[in-house]
């Protein structure tokens, strides 16, 4: 019997469907690009870092577009304040001393855990994306330094699905490696043209195409406790090979995503960058003449 969880060569072209679907706004996303996010990476065009800034004949967007991210960083994650606070779900023990005091110290050490993190370098970016592209996404993991670390996802390598109650529920993550970078990852599970470019040592630039794929796994034994049997997947796939290179689980989604506006049934979230593009573009116009 075939499993029911997705193969390598369904998650490679789930992907490509979803790459596909999302066309008109991956053209957007670079016209946003080139006006609010321009240290960011390009979606659609290929540009050597810096050329959008001499394409740029007001710096008013960038501005702006910092100015939003810090503003929410400030006033939602602030490192200097305490923004977060826990509650029992049940009301008869949320009045509870005890159980109070216990909420607060949780609290605390959340905190403390994320002070002692990236957390708060990574959120001023996080909130950007989604200024600029109305999408953003953030992938948590454990850090033997740091105890967790966090990583903003940008838009060109990212791909969503959701649910029927729209939240998002599978997240498709592309990723390059060089030789190298591959196989300090993987090790003897890459495919023989990238060890015997490592070896060679040419073309150390070459980049290998893998996608990171998360999800719900379907088939599962709920009595182990295993990576292979955790609610949520983890599959590491080679593009090339359409081979599985690495398989883990998690107890909930190390993935969020958040839609600075969301319309129903649209993945992708909108944002004001998109509301302001007909203002900015007539701003550099009109420093143009």
């Amino acid at each position: 019997m075939d499993s029911m969880d997705l193969s390598a060569e369904k998650i490679i072209n789930n992907h490509a469907q979803l790459k596909s679907s999302r066309t008109d706004f991956d053209t957007l996303y670079q016209v946003l690009h080139n006006y609010f996010f321009v240290e960011g990476s390009n979606i659609t065009e290929e540009k050597n870092k810096g050329a959008q800034l001499h394409a740029l004949l007001d710096s008013t967007s960038i501005d702006c577009a910092d100015v939003l991210a810090a503003g929410l960083s400030a006033y939602l994650t602030p490192e200097s304040s305490k923004w977060l606070f826990l509650e029992h779900s049940d009301p008869k023990l949320r009045e509870h001393d005890q159980v109070k005091r216990w909420m607060n110290d949780v609290s605390d050490e959340v905190l403390l855990t994320l002070s002692r993190s990236n957390f708060y370098n990574e959120m001023p970016i996080f909130y950007k994306e989604s200024a600029v592209y109305g999408t953003s996404s953030i992938f948590t993991e454990k850090d033997k330094d740091d105890g967790v670390r966090f990583y903003t996802i940008p838009i060109k390598k990212l791909h969503l699905t959701e649910d029927a109650r729209e939240r998002p529920n599978e997240f498709y993550i592309e990723f390059e490696y060089t030789a190298e970078q591959a196989l300090s990852r993987f090790g003897s599970k890459c495919s023989q043209e990238i060890k015997d470019c490592y070896a060679s040592g040419r073309d150390e630039d070459k980049k290998f195409n893998f996608i990171c794929y998360f999800g719900k796994r379907i088939e599962r034994d709920p009595n182990k406790i295993d990576n292979k049997n955790m609610p949520i997947r983890m599959v590491w796939v080679d593009k090339k090979t359409k081979q599985i290179m690495q398989e883990g689980g998690f107890w909930s989604m190390p993935c969020a995503a958040h839609r600075f506006y969301k319309r129903s049934h649209i993945v992708y979230g909108y944002s004001p960058a998109m509301k302001a593009l007909p203002y900015v573009r007539m701003i550099n116009t009109m420093n143009d003449t």
